[in-house]
């Protein structure tokens, strides 16, 4: 066994699947798979016809409950001078806290689910399942969860029963997680008045205008931090934050800059409704910086666009997938994630969404990316228990 998943493991960390970039090939790969296998295989493209989502159907069609087993395909984009190994391959060594184990792209977050996962279903006798089995690998999770919108619709389009639960095999340390908070991204959009840098009166600096934007935002993040919520969920940051993530503008230090753009990034909670906030944010704006930026030029705005946006997700206590988690990994503590998945996305199609996967958050996202052996080889444990109790 261990030798089959870790063959499989190297596979698809071996082929590079970085968000944004296709993922044609790694599709390829576990189509190829899972037709040994039979399933009911589907490929969600998307419009530039460069990557795809994969959905698998497995066990009955038309019968209520079942599970889904949910993660992408995609990673960060690895910063190569940074790896002590090559980033494609699956190399074993150890950890600097002393675990044995692998480094590679992917490998916490979260091809390693994806390998456990493909391993899981070769194990299944599908003859005896009782309840619906559903794989879902999606694209370009990392960059706005843009993949699994167009998977959950193709489904849905099929007039097929969606499985009630859905397992997220995003790293928890195989903790159960019942919640995450919801991440909306917007970029604002400064415009000024172009000018010789030594006739500053006649232009209009985008750039400055665009700081006092920033420090609107600023102090509305500060009003959101101090209105308390769900304690008990987000331990650490149980409110609304807001963090200005990138300003570009200006053309030369000769020209006054015409234009200015600011990408934001708010995250908000449970039952939240993120078009509240943006709301809130654009009048605070207009009213405290356009209205004199008019006032100077008229020509001159501020412009709004929204680019995505996840909700929150919190699945109800007494879930029947929630019950069966907690059981098979012996945890029944609270735990949510303040960052975001696609259950924010998966939940909103009604179904009970719980996040739980081998490995730690804190090894994602981060040169030398590792995970123990003893985390890969549990995770296939819970996967195989979870299905067991779910889908037999």
């Amino acid at each position: 066994m261990k030798q089959e998943i870790l063959s499989i493991l190297s596979d698809v960390i071996a082929i590079p699947s970085v968000a944004l970039q296709s993922n044609l090939k790694l599709v390829e790969y576990i189509e190829n798979y899972l037709l040994k296998l039979g399933g009911d295989i589907h490929l969600i493209h998307n419009y530039k016809n460069d990557k795809a989502s994969l959905v698998c159907f497995l066990g009955p069609r038309d019968v209520e409950g079942g599970l889904i087993l949910s993660g992408h395909m995609d990673t960060v984009p690895p910063d190569v001078s940074k790896w002590n190994t090559d980033p494609f391959g699956l190399v074993e060594g150890v950890s600097p806290e002393g675990e044995v184990g692998y480094f590679g792209l992917g490998v916490c977050d979260m091809k390693t689910f994806l390998a456990q996962t493909l391993f899981c279903v070769r194990e299944l006798d599908q003859k005896k399942l009782k309840r619906p089995l559903v794989l879902m690998f999606t694209y370009d999770e990392e960059v706005g969860c843009m993949g699994v919108r167009s998977a959950l619709s193709f489904i849905k389009s099929l007039s097929r029963t969606i499985p009630s639960s859905a397992m997220i095999g995003e790293p928890t340390g195989l903790k159960v997680f019942t919640a995450h908070k919801g991440h909306t991204q917007l970029t604002i959009s400064v415009r000024g008045k172009a000018g010789h840098s030594s006739r500053v009166d006649e232009g209009v600096n985008a750039i400055e205008w665009a700081c006092r934007v920033i420090s609107v935002i600023n102090d509305y993040g500060i009003e959101l931090r101090e209105k308390v919520k769900f304690q008990d969920l987000f331990k650490d940051y149980p409110f609304r934050t807001l963090n200005v993530a990138q300003i570009q503008g200006g053309s030369a230090v000769n020209i006054i800059p015409e234009d200015c753009e600011i990408k934001v990034g708010y995250r908000t909670l449970p039952g939240d409704n993120p078009d509240t906030i943006y709301q809130e944010l654009k009048h605070r704006v207009e009213e405290e910086v356009l209205s004199c930026l008019h006032q100077k030029h008229p020509a001159a705005d501020i412009l709004f666009k929204l680019e995505n946006e996840v909700m929150a997700m919190h699945t109800p206590e007494g879930s029947e997938i929630e019950k069966n988690l907690r059981e098979v990994v012996n945890d029944y503590d609270i735990h949510a994630a303040p960052y975001t998945t696609e259950g924010g996305i998966i939940s909103h199609f009604g179904v009970d969404c719980i996040i739980c996967g081998s490995g730690s958050i804190k090894n994602a996202h981060q040169s030398n990316e590792f995970m123990s052996k003893e985390d890969i080889f549990k995770g296939i444990d819970v996967i195989k228990a979870i299905i067991e109790r779910m889908c037999f």
